[in-house]
């Protein structure tokens, strides 16, 4: 498969276990998982455990883009532009282009300092610079971005099984 099939591939699946395992999920919740993944994607001391971060940043933006009603295919696509003109990693354009992502849908959801399709091209644009600096990182790490992403949606996160019952049982045998 292509990395578009892929991508494309994982934005169908993640849906799917996403209603599954957290129904009625709020929409900004997959942006708060991306910013946790950042987090431990600067914290990883290894190149595999940071290929890992990078590839749940990843799959925490393909769900937000789900949210959205955005097509991974084409913020993929898109990312194209900032690759040409020299996006590299550096965690501070990580940190830049997550931030954009909360300023849009932020500003979307108050509704002010622009209209909805401002800040849906907005939220576009800024998971594009999400998935440039993602693959640069990827790429300085020796890992090819996209195959990592679906290697670790299927072998690690799409066989965890989460539901309010599974987590209070496990919540009252580890404080039993």
């Amino acid at each position: 498969m292509t990395n578009t099939e892929l991508l494309e591939t994982v934005q169908q699946e993640a849906a799917a276990w996403s209603r599954k395992n957290f129904p009625g999920q709020a929409p900004h919740h997959p942006l708060l998982g991306m910013v946790e993944e950042a987090g431990e994607l600067w914290d990883a001391a290894s190149s595999e455990d940071q290929l890992d971060a990078l590839a749940d940043v990843m799959i925490f933006a393909i769900n937000l883009c789900t949210q959205l009603e955005i097509n991974v295919a084409e913020v993929w696509a898109a990312r194209e532009v900032f690759t040409a003109i020299g996006s590299r990693w550096h965690s501070q354009a990580l940190s830049s282009a997550i931030g954009r992502i909360a300023h849009c849908y932020l500003k979307r959801e108050q509704g002010i300092r622009g209209s909805q399709a401002e800040h849906l091209r907005g939220l576009r644009e800024a998971m594009s610079r999400v998935f440039a600096v993602l693959e640069a990182r990827a790429q300085t790490l020796g890992g090819d971005l996209v195959p990592v992403v679906f290697r670790i949606w299927r072998e690690v996160v799409q066989p965890r099984s989460w539901s309010p019952e599974i987590e209070s049982q496990l919540t009252l045998s580890v404080v039993q």
